[in-house]
């Protein structure tokens, strides 16, 4: 397909001009795209270029350029290296293995190989005497300096940071690069800038630099400018329209103080004095006429389904209808088998999954549409469903952090009565930030654990010579009934990552060599949604006593006999998620170990990262400290886009950002007309497309 606006050509001004006439926001006009990889762009989530522009890195690589091959010790991390081509490559074949040899000299006059591996299609790329650059690992046996080369091209390399994104089959990180130039040169017309032009002097960057030095950063601070631009637009945006006033008329909803004490007292365990205390905040909020919009965060483990229990039965009893929606199919079925645990005998309990059977979705719909009292669990599918609810007078959202807030503020605004909120987060998060997220909302936190539990020990290995002794001890473990996790961050080996970078692929290798087949499966989120179900189903009734997984099974799986964790490449996840990984274990009575294993030479902020996790297992002191322990190499970690569309909890906020949201939130709410009407509509497009 020709390129509707060929960018080196005609230069930024021009393509935008021309953008003008077309629609500025077409994907098509890109050079390369065809009605295939339009297809696959449009699967991953890009419709427009815009979205393309907000597809932002899932990492970043470091590209340190040198003159010439290390003289001394061998850097860590990959060189860059300019050389030239001595001579014709050889290929070397064995088993399933072919390795290309290429002879070429650096700068200094040093003669070095350079290696790839099943690229036969090397061998005859370069001419004698050509320029090339050479990016990868450099390595030195004796006499013999060689390249094991991840990626190369003509002529002199450029050093700094290079983006990585996670692309769909088909599309080439040349091409994806490419498609964001011309998306950028068209960023006049793609715009809106949202802020008085008298902000710019005291925001890190302009919004054009903040999306040109996300996707083409030269340095690491051109990236953090980059970011903290980006989430103060973010944050500022949820703050101003969660601020706007709503005139709302709730549901009045009373339970009496000896039917509340009759239920407690039939539980199966004693109230922390914390969970007391949050369900006498949420009755006093169900007793107004205005209604409820409640947060309530715990630390995992810390009881918020018997929390979410008590404003679904005070609900109920005034022959009111709720629903509980969570984040997964598997989630929604843990809360709906724990509710009739937890509720009188005489509530329904009513679960509406894509996986119920016709005559389950049947008995559902028509109670819902009959006004019957009761409670209905599902995912967010439920609302999307041609489900009609009578009296539906209370909405509880597990894990808030995977619903949008416009999603939340959309699905209750259009009944009459406004139905009460309450939302439930296991993700501890600093409670400047959840005034920020949630500004809309009171705030609860469940800051106890149940009695009885035992705190989990961890401990960081950084040797991999202990890893054998490792899966021997998880054997153990499951050969007396208990259940391990090991979490890798990655499904596939990849050959550009780095070698402390483990995935399934590698750890299956061991696994399979010293773990019985019948005690453990593979789950990760590339498997179809049925497999995924299928094996955690088993894990959840003792089936599999083993998980190899990645983090699909942060939040969910709730396994009371799990007593191993184990997370491999520990230093490319945040204190936040490692601490939930964590959470995974130790619900039980036994004794449960979590082991954080790493590679040898880490940043002085990562090992300070990981020596809090050992140190603490209070979850809401370490997410301060994520907050905190922000060094220049942690903004380059592995994706979290699974964990959830907030930007600020895939990068790292600074304090004085922070406190600008505050001070702009202020300006903005006590001034009125500074923000024309094309920036308020600008600001809720903006919004609908993060959620």
């Amino acid at each position: 397909m020709r390129p509707l606006f060929n960018v080196a050509a005609q230069g930024e001004e021009a393509v935008a001009k021309e953008m003008k006439t077309a629609d500025p926001f077409s994907l098509r006009q890109l050079s390369g795209l065809g009605p295939r990889r339009l297809a696959a762009l449009q699967t991953a989530g890009c419709h427009d270029l815009l979205d393309l522009l907000n597809r932002f890195p899932k990492t970043y690589r470091r590209q340190q350029k040198m003159l010439a091959f290390p003289p001394q010790s061998l850097p860590e991390q990959d060189v860059l290296l300019d050389v030239q081509v001595l001579g014709a490559g050889a290929i070397l074949r064995q088993k399933k293995l072919n390795m290309v040899r290429l002879p070429v000299l650096d700068a200094a006059g040093n003669r070095l190989t350079a290696i790839w591996f099943n690229q036969p299609y090397r061998k005859n790329q370069f001419v004698t005497g050509e320029q090339i650059w050479l990016l990868g690992k450099a390595e030195q046996k004796g006499n013999l300096r060689s390249i094991l080369v991840k990626q190369t091209g003509k002529g002199p390399g450029s050093g700094g940071l290079q983006a990585v994104y996670s692309l769909p089959e088909g599309i080439s990180p040349k091409l994806y690069r490419s498609w964001l130039q011309q998306a950028l040169a068209a960023f006049p017309v793609l715009w809106t800038e949202p802020w008085p032009p008298e902000w710019e002097k005291f925001l890190p960057c302009s919004s054009r630099t903040a999306y040109q030095q996300i996707h083409f950063p030269q340095s690491e601070a051109e990236l953090h400018a980059a970011q903290q631009r980006l989430l103060f637009d973010e944050m500022l945006m949820l703050q101003l329209l969660q601020a706007e006033p709503k005139a709302e008329c709730g549901y009045t909803q009373a339970i009496p103080d000896k039917r509340l004490a009759a239920w407690r007292q039939s539980l199966p365990f004693q109230l922390t004095r914390a969970q007391q205390r949050v369900i006498t905040e949420i009755r006093g909020d169900m007793l107004r006429p205005t209604p409820m919009r409640r947060f309530v965060q715990g630390d995992v483990g810390s009881g918020k389904t018997v929390v979410a229990a008590a404003a679904l039965l005070q609900a109920v009893l005034n022959n009111h209808q709720a629903v509980l929606m969570a984040p997964t199919e598997l989630l929604a079925r843990q809360h709906a088998r724990t509710l009739r645990q937890l509720l009188p005998p005489e509530i329904d309990v009513l679960l509406l999954t894509g996986k119920s059977s016709a005559g389950e979705r049947r008995l559902a719909l028509a109670a819902a549409a009959a006004g019957q009292p009761g409670v209905w669990v599902g995912t967010h599918a439920l609302f999307a469903e041609t489900l009609t609810f009578q009296n539906l007078s209370l909405v509880v959202i597990d894990e808030q952090h995977r619903f949008g807030v416009l999603q939340r503020q959309q699905l209750l605004a259009h009944r009459l009565p406004v139905p009460d909120c309450l939302s439930l987060s296991a993700t501890p998060i600093p409670r400047s930030l959840a005034m920020l997220l949630y500004g809309d909302s009171s705030l609860s936190i469940l800051d106890e654990q149940p009695p009885g539990r035992l705190p989990i020990k961890t401990v960081w290995l950084k040797e991999q010579a202990r890893v054998e002794k490792l899966v021997d001890f998880c054997l153990a473990e499951m050969q007396q009934g208990r259940s391990v996790y090991w979490v890798c961050p990655s499904i596939e080996t990849d050959e550009e990552a780095a070698a402390a970078m483990p995935s399934i692929e590698e750890r299956a290798k061991l696994l399979s060599r010293r773990w019985p087949a019948k005690y453990w499966a593979v789950l990760h989120g590339g498997m179809k949604p049925a497999e995924r179900f299928e094996v955690m189903n088993r894990f959840a009734d003792g089936r599999l006593k083993g998980l190899l997984a990645t983090t699909v099974i942060e939040v969910g799986v709730d396994q009371p006999t799990a007593s191993v964790m184990v997370v491999e490449g520990a230093d490319r996840f945040g204190l936040a998620q490692l601490h939930q990984l964590r959470g995974r274990v130790g619900r039980g009575q036994d004794q449960a170990y979590c082991a954080l294993l790493s590679a040898p030479k880490l940043s002085g902020f990562a090992e300070k990262r990981l020596q809090a996790l050992c140190d603490s297992q209070d979850g809401f002191y370490l997410a301060q400290m994520d907050l905190e322990l922000r060094g220049p190499g942690e903004i380059l970690g592995t994706d979290q886009s699974g964990f959830t569309d907030f930007l600020i909890f895939r990068w790292q906020i600074d304090e004085t950002i922070l406190q600008l949201v505050k001070d702009c939130a202020g300006k903005i709410s006590g001034q009125a007309g500074l923000l024309r009407q094309e920036q308020w509509q600008w600001i809720r497009h903006c919004v609908t497309r993060l959620n």
